[in-house]
């Protein structure tokens, strides 16, 4: 699971914990790929460009939107397929 940055640092898409292809025949390892390195990562990126976003904001600017943005790909960020846990 990645873990929130500090004020400074941005998130990082981590390493899985084991092999994409571990979980075969039930998951592909392309599928392992295709949800890690391509959704995953998505997920992540957006969030920095997010948190980059609302470190620019007016203080009198309404935080609602990006909030909510952050909130959703923080926690799809947080799937139990990545983190190894069940």
């Amino acid at each position: 699971m990645s873990t929130p940055p500090s004020t400074s640092s941005q998130y990082e898409l981590p390493e899985l914990p084991y092999a994409t292809d571990a979980l075969q025949p039930v998951i592909s390892s392309r599928i392992m790929e295709l949800h890690h390195g391509t959704h995953h990562k998505a997920y992540v990126t957006a969030a920095n460009e997010l948190m980059a976003k609302l470190s620019a904001l007016d203080p009198k600017g309404d935080p609602t939107a990006p909030l909510r943005a952050l909130s959703f790909n923080v926690s799809a960020m947080c799937c139990t397929a990545c983190s190894g846990s069940a």
